[in-house]
């Protein structure tokens, strides 16, 4: 008896260690991936601010700068004496002063003028300073002066750091001297923290500093708290202060717990976007490091955000739970198999109550199985959506928040035309995003099973009129030509909400592929009993290597339109679902340069209604 219980015991103990280790090990890959995953989303949320901005630089440079006032003052300063030039100095900062402050609200940190030889001419934000030489400290003003080309990214300056964006300047034809646009981290954090991400800090190399910024303005940066190579500028901290973030935490206390990361001063060394764990009081926290390239693409600094991951922090209490489940089955298992060393005088009478309790086994297994399947379905469908809302919701949003505020501005101003203008694009990208949250419900409701197959009597001219029209816009801007041969009281049985649907994404399949002056036709025939619904036009075309990969593929998949139109294939991918849905199929016929033909394939149903 004693022995049984010892051996028992021991497998207890060593089927314990075995599945510890197993579930422990599941536990460290899926954090590692997830702690990817949230850094990778943190650089994704960055870059489509920087590029917001970038292009609210374009704008201010167009409307303010770049008029015949300025460029006609500024093209005299190049070869003035020195009194001419405070003249053109004095006369550009009253011409503009105003505009400047009013872009200061926007957190715009400088406008700033240089001549052709890189010599700084006006700093707005220190008019008093002017005269030194860019080119040893600027790469991005020597870059524009040389090549006369735009010129983007981080750079630190002789006083400030910033976001910049420097455009040439011309007169005449001729070349005269280059300005500047600059956004400080404080107006990267205010964008950054509409879209849900808290950026606490903002870290960088401490021989950059060292080495551009005038040393009376040094005093500016104080030592980071996670590497003497880092610094942290004092107007950032401040700017810190005034954030929602101390609603949350102690901003010093929370930097001193993440400065306690293992090998944190190492990780930043390697310049890669990476991401962290930290318990704070008692919330698991995901805090994100991600790097920065200036204008030489040399990584120089770091945004650190963080964000309260109660979504992880359940999963790690699933975790918990599958070890005590596991537990307490392994101990049952033991115990039975103890059972059965004990009572070996029993095991005929018992065999069958064992045979059973087997056969339960084996269904909670393949229940488990069932349920794990169904759990990797939902993981791969939350990461496509994940996907989708990261790169083609976020920059379209982006855009409409962006455009409508200038055009806020310009109402304001009374400039109706430019509005106007701003108020095409902000239409454009909203139907575009509305189509695309279309396809987005469609696709989830069908994978939810949510959506049933509800076949009627439909009026497929009718749809197809209906369809076209919510694409008129691109289809007028671009010239095409529709023909549409269905005639206007074709029936057929079919589910009318997927076949909108169909119809939808292959009329905005073949608009986009479409050039100017294009056709794009629409048919239907009806051969041996099946429907032959068809969409072609006279566009780009396909080689038969992208049409096998449309039709075969097991991820979405979309390249740009004639226009560059983007898309993410959630369309095709739902096309293809209702038509499985349908018993039906998709022929693709197509060749470079003549134009795609999508034939949709649905069996006549012999019950349709009469």
């Amino acid at each position: 008896m004693k022995k049984s219980i010892l051996i028992s015991s021991l497998i207890f103990i060593f089927l314990e260690i075995f599945f510890v280790f197993f579930l422990y090990q599941s536990y460290q890959k899926n954090l590692k991936d997830h702690l990817k995953n949230v850094g990778e989303h943190s650089a994704i949320v960055i870059n489509s601010v920087y590029k917001m901005n970038e292009a609210s630089a374009n704008v201010f440079m167009s409307e303010a700068v770049c008029n015949e006032k300025v460029l006609n003052l500024f093209s005299c300063a190049f070869k003035a004496d020195n009194s001419t030039q405070n003249i053109i100095r004095d006369s550009l900062y009253q011409i503009l002063f105003l505009s400047y402050k009013r872009i200061e609200k926007f957190n715009y940190r400088q406008l700033h003028f240089h001549l052709p030889d890189n010599t700084s001419f006006l700093r707005f934000h220190r008019k008093e300073k002017f005269g030194d030489n860019l080119t040893d400290f600027r790469p991005t003003v020597k870059y524009v002066n040389e090549f006369k080309k735009n010129a983007t990214g981080f750079e630190e300056g002789r006083i400030f750091n910033g976001f910049r964006y420097v455009f040439p300047l011309f007169y005449d034809n001729k070349h005269i001297g280059s300005a500047e646009i600059s956004f400080s981290c404080k107006a990267i954090i205010e964008s950054i923290d509409k879209q849900h991400l808290v950026v606490f800090d903002f870290i960088l190399l401490k021989k950059v500093v060292t080495s551009h910024v005038f040393k009376s303005e040094q005093n500016n940066y104080v030592e980071s708290k996670y590497s003497s190579n880092f610094l942290t500028e004092i107007f950032f901290e401040d700017s810190i202060n005034k954030t929602k973030i101390l609603e949350e935490v102690n901003i010093e206390d929370f930097k001193n717990k993440v400065s306690k990361i293992n090998k944190l001063d190492e990780k930043l060394k390697k310049f890669n976007t990476f991401s962290e764990n930290i318990n704070y009081k008692n919330k698991l926290c995901i805090v994100s490091f991600v790097p920065i390239k200036n204008f030489e693409n040399i990584p120089v600094a770091y945004f650190v955000s963080f964000n309260f991951d109660e979504e992880y922090s359940y999963t790690i209490n699933s975790y918990k739970t599958y070890l005590v489940i596991v537990s307490f089955f392994i101990f049952g298992l033991v115990c039975f198999f103890s059972y059965l060393i004990v009572s070996r005088k029993t095991e005929i009478l018992n065999r069958k109550n064992i045979e059973k309790q087997n056969e339960t086994i084996n269904i909670m297994l393949s229940e488990l199985d069932i349920k794990n399947a169904e759990l990797n379905k939902a993981n791969s469908t939350k990461d496509k959506f994940f996907s989708i809302l990261a790169h083609d919701l976020i920059n379209p949003f982006n855009q409409i928040i962006g455009f409508s505020s200038i055009i806020k501005n310009n109402i304001e101003e009374n400039n109706l035309e430019k509005a106007k203008q701003f108020t095409d694009i902000v239409n454009k990208t909203g139907n575009k995003t509305y189509i695309l949250l279309k396809n987005i419900l469609d696709w989830s409701r069908s994978h939810l099973n949510s959506i049933k197959y509800s076949p009627e009597n439909i009026n497929l001219y009718e749809i197809v009129v209906s369809e076209i029209e919510s694409f008129i816009q691109i289809i007028n801007q671009k010239n095409i030509e529709i023909q549409n041969f269905i005639p206007e009281n074709y029936t057929l049985f079919a589910d009318k909400n997927m076949i909108s649907a169909i119809i939808r994404n292959l009329t905005a399949n073949a608009v986009k592929y479409t050039r100017k002056n294009g056709i794009v036709k629409f048919n239907v025939d009806l051969i041996e009993r099946n429907y032959h619904i068809s969409v072609a036009d006279n566009g780009v075309g396909m080689n038969s290597e992208t049409i096998e990969k449309l039709i075969n593929q097991n991820e979405f998949f979309s390249t740009p339109g004639t226009e560059n139109e983007s898309g993410n294939g959630l369309g095709f991918t739902l096309c293809k679902e209702f038509i499985q849905m349908h018993s039906g199929k998709i022929i693709i016929e197509s060749k470079i340069d003549e134009g795609s033909k999508f034939i949709v394939i649905i069996p006549e149903n012999s019950n349709k209604l009469k």
